[in-house]
């Protein structure tokens, strides 16, 4: 008789509570007791890394900068490389389209490809002078432009008696209106452009 009233005490209780969840939320609720802490083999067991993941970490970080390092020349010298070559190729055009055109074919430093500017590190245009002023205006036909960024680049241009120029031109002959020696800088990397009296050009 005892462990019949038994059983249906806890029975009770079971209803009881479960009512009252119900009543209380609309919904029956189970309660699982928190368990704040994990516990392995009777020790707890703390958030966190070990020294030797520290260690791999700051190992393959060191790893990466080394190796970004050494990738930085290889980027200027192709960025110097690949403006060498475009400037080669544009004075080359300049040099032909003079011919063509019986002379008055000039290149010139310009920033944003409509007027010139005292450098051609930002940029350049190759255009034929139609009013024979020197001057790139309204006036004049533009053949081609070149833009790039000068924050990572420099060129400058000297004539043979040391005279920085950011402008120079091409007579009918092809001949330019005197030789230039242009420097290329990226970085610590470089080409050396040449322009000879006779028209001839040179990319070291």
């Amino acid at each position: 008789m005892r462990c019949v009233e038994t059983i249906n005490l806890c029975q009770y209780s079971c209803t009881r509570q479960a009512n009252v969840n119900s009543t209380q939320t609309g919904t029956l609720q189970w309660h699982r007791p928190a368990t704040p802490q994990a516990v392995h083999r009777g020790r707890i067991v703390a958030g966190g890394f070990t020294l030797i993941e520290v260690l791999v970490v700051c190992m393959l970080i060191g790893i990466l900068m080394m190796g970004t390092t050494n990738f930085i020349p290889l980027v200027d010298e192709a960025r110097s490389q690949q403006v060498a070559d475009s400037l080669r190729a544009q004075i080359a055009q300049a040099r032909s389209e003079s011919v063509a055109r019986g002379g008055n074919v000039r290149l010139c430093g310009s920033a944003n490809g409509n007027t010139c500017t005292n450098s051609l590190s930002g940029g350049w245009v190759v255009y034929y002078d139609d009013d024979n002023d020197a001057l790139l205006t309204a006036a004049d036909s533009i053949l081609s432009r070149y833009e790039q960024d000068s924050d990572w680049l420099t060129i400058d241009t000297t004539t043979g008696a040391g005279t920085n120029i950011s402008q120079f031109g091409f007579d009918y002959r092809g001949f330019p209106t005197e030789a230039l020696t242009i420097g290329i800088n990226s970085g610590d990397s470089g080409n050396t452009l040449r322009l000879f009296a006779n028209g001839r050009i040179d990319l070291q």
